[in-house]
């Protein structure tokens, strides 16, 4: 089952408003993972995204490289917030927009238990 990388399980981002930070769920994980899910969690709202390989999906957020991209839709999702496997460009513009970003990673295992945090 997945882990975060170096027992890091929470890490604090400094991102200003507009500006975009790439955030990258890093895992040790054998056997590799097949599916990344992020999620963010603030007092107003939340969102989730998952990644999975070898299935293809159209949606409104486009992919970069090879990589099937597939996206659980919420409305409260934003047009600014792209999945590109295990890295969330993550571009705050509101104050709504910081919070809590997490990541996990599932493995033919089983998911991880403890997601790796991201604060905004």
């Amino acid at each position: 089952i997945p882990v975060c990388k170096d027992g890091k399980n929470e890490i604090t981002i400094g991102a200003l408003k507009q500006e975009t930070v790439s955030l990258i769920c890093s895992v040790n994980s054998q056997p590799e993972p097949l599916t990344y899910q992020w999620t963010f969690n603030n007092s107003g709202e939340s969102f989730e995204g998952q990644q999975q390989q070898q299935q293809q999906q159209q949606s409104r957020y486009n992919q970069a490289s090879g990589t099937s991209n597939i996206l659980n839709s919420v409305d409260s999702l934003k047009d600014y917030q792209q999945y590109h496997g295990p890295i969330l460009n993550y571009t705050p513009s509101t104050e709504m927009d910081y919070g809590t970003v997490a990541c996990r990673a599932i493995n033919q295992l089983g998911r991880q238990l403890t997601p790796c945090l991201f604060q905004a």
